[in-house]
């Protein structure tokens, strides 16, 4: 059973959650009851919930106005989560009367994190800088990037997996070239994975970049065939089901990941024109107009993203995906 509870619901760009109040007192739900009362057929229906509470001692000093707890829909604690911390600031205005434009730090489990509203209501957060070292994100795929740490709004140690080859949903079909190279243990493991129905077939080449941002791994993928334009992946045709659990699942990532499957900007312009053949696409057409001078306006470059979360599958929206989907492009 769930206690009778006073709530709040908000929404971010189509993302829903339930906002409780706890700052003057009362104690965080478990999590099967969140679960409960985020089920769409018998509860509130949301895609998380989120705690304001009071700020400890270490965020008062930190100027952080209340700290939150944020739940996912099966009840899984977030560090964080970008679209959550909108809808708490949103709340925070409406409860305690605050005027905009204002910032309104809040202390969460995986930091301090500064939403800021803004005149017209609209509330944006900062995401953080993505973390591309291997360790960090973390996944077990070699480097194959190195880059300098000077570059503005990357952090890591120096390393990166960009555009690696993963293959997914499958075993690797030149793994048998390297097995006098394997342990008996190896070698044991490929075999029954040959052998098992699920995964006695080959697996497809993904081409994918790893990255952290905001606690929470990343693989963004372009998909397997990207060195054309009309090669781009085409996420609207996509099983999400089969490829998202297959991204999440895959053994390189110890921790799962979430999968970002981004169809580049060059297959909707190429598309948009109607015919794979045509001279330019409107995209060139600006950026040759931007590059001579006959135009002030820079081309703007597309990415459509499809989400699967870690732990909740396809969602409609997610920020931290988003700037992942940019990071990794």
């Amino acid at each position: 059973k769930v206690p009778g509870v006073a709530f709040w619901k908000y929404q971010a760009d189509g993302q829903d959650f339930v906002v409780v109040d706890l700052r003057a007192g009362g104690g965080v739900l478990a999590p099967s009851q969140v679960a409960l009362l985020c089920r769409r057929e018998r509860g509130v229906g949301a895609s998380g919930m989120v705690f304001v509470l009071p700020p400890t001692d270490q965020g008062g000093a930190a100027g952080c106005v209340a700290r939150l707890r944020t739940f996912r829909a099966d009840g899984r604690e977030a560090l964080w989560d970008g679209g959550a911390l909108r809808c708490a600031a949103a709340f925070l205005c409406d409860r305690d009367g605050l005027e905009a434009p204002l910032d309104l730090p809040l202390e969460t489990p995986g930091g301090t994190v500064v939403p800021r509203v803004h005149e017209d209501l609209c509330v944006t957060v900062d995401m953080g800088s993505p973390n591309f070292e291997p360790s960090e994100v973390p996944t077990l795929i070699a480097p194959n990037f190195e880059f300098d740490d000077e570059v503005e709004g990357w952090t890591g140690g120096g390393q990166a997996v960009l555009e690696f080859p993963l293959c997914v949903g499958g075993y690797d079909p030149y793994e048998n070239k390297y097995q006098r190279y394997m342990s008996p243990q190896q070698r044991e493991v490929l075999r029954r994975r040959r052998e098992d129905p699920e995964e006695g077939q080959e697996g497809e080449f993904w081409s994918t970049s790893c990255v952290n941002l905001g606690g929470m791994p990343y693989a963004v993928t372009s998909g397997s065939k990207n060195d054309y334009v009309f090669d781009s992946l085409d996420v609207d045709r996509l099983d999400m089901a089969k490829w998202g659990q297959a991204f999440e699942f895959h053994e390189d990532f110890p921790e799962r990941t979430s999968a970002v499957f981004v169809s580049l900007w060059e297959w909707l312009e190429a598309r948009n024109v109607g015919s794979f053949s045509s001279p330019k696409s409107p995209y060139n057409r600006q950026l040759e107009a931007f590059e001579a001078g006959r135009s002030s306006k820079a081309p703007e470059a597309k990415l459509v993203v499809r989400c699967w979360e870690r732990d909740h599958g396809e969602v409609a929206c997610s920020a931290a995906a988003a700037c992942a989907a940019t990071s990794g492009a």
